[in-house]
């Protein structure tokens, strides 16, 4: 006698039916559990959660990002007053995402961008037209808010990029599995008159890359890196990847030796930030000297653990590298 397996939720009736006499309906239920079963939902393993840290490079714009994060969204069959409302809570969002990004450029270490622009208020020639029209031109004016936003973080990160603070990817095939890797390394040094910041260009060229969706957490990764995750507005993260792979004829080209000669008028306050960061520290070293080398051999465990899976990596967002380093 065949045994049928059958998927989903079928009718108990319908089986208790299934005799040598029908011989027919059996084969149509056979063929309909076929028909279930390949579509069914499998069953996710240990192992295929693994695989998911790993995902495919899908890159949306920022002007599709930031509106979605601030919809103008007024209710169905609003009043004007309503409008008025569903537009101007638009317009806090849109305000508090250049916020959340004015704060992620502060991480990055690029301080030179700013926003000057105020959106004002509601025009009431606007909201005196009819119901339909009002809504209209209030959408009208949402979308040309969301596109100022979005150039304006597309232009600080170009603005940024040609500052030598990110760095950008180039992908060499349509699968995204190799690709040129470039990132900015500085460094500071500091005299009472000048600050000089030395840029190093780093190259990378890797295979078999591997991208993890951000947050992240289980990549090994400087701490200034975490800042700036941290920093990524949160309708951002997922958005954000951890670009890995192998490296193959690593490239290093130094760049300049910046010199910054404002610094005169600040000499003073960092002496005295140095002279307090000398009493600091020296008050804090013997407390924390066992758990540093307790946290340092823990972290080289980890990193030992990892390192053989994640290589070379960039904190990748849209084509930028904001951060990059050397594994």
């Amino acid at each position: 006698m065949s045994r049928t397996f059958f998927h989903g939720s079928v009718n108990v009736g319908q089986i208790c039916t299934l005799t040598v006499r029908h011989v027919r309906a059996s084969s149509e239920l056979m063929w309909r559990s076929t028909s279930v079963r390949s579509y069914s939902r499998p069953v996710t393993t240990s192992q295929d959660a693994n695989r998911q840290l790993l995902s495919k490079h899908v890159e949306h714009s920022f002007h599709d990002m930031i509106g979605a994060a601030a919809p103008f969204r007024p209710p169905p069959s609003p009043s004007k007053t309503q409008l008025a409302k569903a537009a101007d809570a638009a317009d806090r969002q849109l305000m508090g995402i250049v916020q959340q990004l004015l704060l992620l450029f502060a991480a990055i270490g690029y301080r030179k961008t700013q926003w000057e622009v105020d959106f004002g208020v509601l025009p009431a020639a606007t909201l005196a037209l009819p119901l339909e029209e009002a809504r209209e031109q209030l959408a009208a004016r949402h979308e040309a808010h969301v596109e100022q936003v979005s150039a304006w973080f597309e232009q600080s990160l170009t603005e940024a990029a040609d500052a030598q603070f990110i760095g950008d990817i180039t992908w060499l095939d349509e699968r995204h599995t190799s690709c040129t890797l470039r990132y900015f390394e500085r460094s500071r040094t500091r005299t009472l008159t000048k600050i000089r910041t030395h840029v190093d260009e780093c190259v990378h060229n890797l295979v078999n890359v591997r991208q993890v969706r951000l947050p992240a957490q289980r990549v090994p990764m400087p701490r200034r890196c975490r800042r700036i995750i941290d920093a990524l507005p949160a309708f951002m993260v997922k958005h954000g990847h951890i670009v890995t792979g192998t490296l193959i004829n690593p490239q290093q080209c130094e760049g300049a030796l910046l010199e910054d000669d404002n610094e005169l008028v600040h000499a003073g306050k960092w002496l005295r930030r140095v002279a307090e960061s000398a009493v600091a520290t020296g008050a804090r070293a013997a407390a924390t000297a066992g758990s540093a080398v307790a946290t340092k051999s823990r972290a080289m465990r980890e990193t030992k653990l990892m390192r053989g899976i994640f290589e070379d990596p960039g904190l990748l967002l849209g084509r930028h590298i904001l951060f990059g380093w050397k594994e």
